[in-house]
């Protein structure tokens, strides 16, 4: 989530006026874990899949309103997807596709609507830009759309203390505590929990990259890695992946190795933080009870 979009407002009663059958196509399990967050805040839930063949199956099995598609899958990407189900569904079963993508190239969004996809948000997905979305799928009932949200923040959690940090942004920690709902497991510490747990892997994925001199291999690891960082506000690690990112669209490795070392380093500074904050919230919950 942005700042900006933490800032809006979940409209509870979305789902209610504004019935959908969702599929939630993304394959990076805290991304995944979190649009399914968001969506349950308006009141919806999504089926979800992992890459595009997944969505196909999918779609085959039952129709859906609407397709929330990531861009960038493994077996088979959101663009091939999108044009399997343009070309192969009769009209009237065809589904609104959304793309949803961490990259801000120019070009992108176009890229997205010449395949076929209806509308485009970005990453990490903003409250307003999703429930804007969602709205636009039924302009018809838009009549029906003016009861007053919710607050997002209006909740009885404790809230992050807001406190500088050179690692880590806890304003990023705030948004996510504010999709806490009473009596559900810590959602947070299941996103450090996950992020703490996938991150080693996808950095030895960019070692393996280089020592292949495969461009690509630390394109797409550094692709999944800046869109789990940013979600939880480690800031540095988000920008030296998108500089990774960038110099695999480019098919270059030059000054990678240098990145890749920054970005260990600075993985091992956020998991320290990371590591320190839950310590305390267990201290502090023992301390409760």
């Amino acid at each position: 989530l942005r700042g900006s979009g933490a800032q809006g407002q979940f409209d509870a009663t979305l789902a209610r006026r504004l019935p959908l059958r969702i599929l939630l196509a993304e394959d990076n399990t805290i991304n995944q874990k979190l649009a399914l967050k968001l969506l349950e805040k308006m009141g919806y839930r999504a089926d979800v899949a992992a890459n595009g063949l997944e969505v196909l199956e999918a779609l085959g099995r039952q129709p859906y309103d609407v397709v929330l598609m990531d861009m960038q899958m493994p077996e088979m990407d959101g663009l091939e997807a999108t044009r399997s189900v343009r070309e192969g569904w009769p009209e009237e079963e065809q589904p609104r596709i959304i793309a949803m993508t961490a990259n801000a190239m120019q070009g992108d969004r176009e890229a997205c609507l010449a395949a076929g996809m209806n509308d485009y948000i970005s990453k990490p997905i903003q409250i307003d830009d999703l429930q804007e979305a969602l709205r636009r799928c039924g302009a018809a009932q838009e009549a029906l759309l003016d009861a007053p949200p919710v607050a997002a923040t209006a909740n009885n959690h404790a809230r992050v203390e807001q406190q500088p940090s050179l690692v880590v942004d806890w304003g990023a920690i705030a948004r996510l505590q504010s999709l806490q709902s009473e009596g559900e497991p810590d959602l947070v510490a299941q996103f450090i929990d996950l992020f703490l747990e996938e991150t080693p892997g996808l950095l030895a994925s960019m070692r393996a990259g280089l020592a292949q001199q495969s461009s690509d291999h630390i394109r797409r690891a550094a692709h999944t890695l800046k869109s789990t960082s940013a979600d939880l506000g480690a800031i540095a690690m988000m920008r030296l992946c998108a500089e990774l990112e960038k110099k695999g669209r480019r098919s270059s490795l030059e000054g990678s190795e240098t990145l890749v070392t920054e970005l260990e380093q600075e993985f091992d500074a956020v998991s320290r933080e990371l590591q320190k904050w839950t310590g305390e919230i267990a201290d502090e919950h023992l301390h409760r009870g």
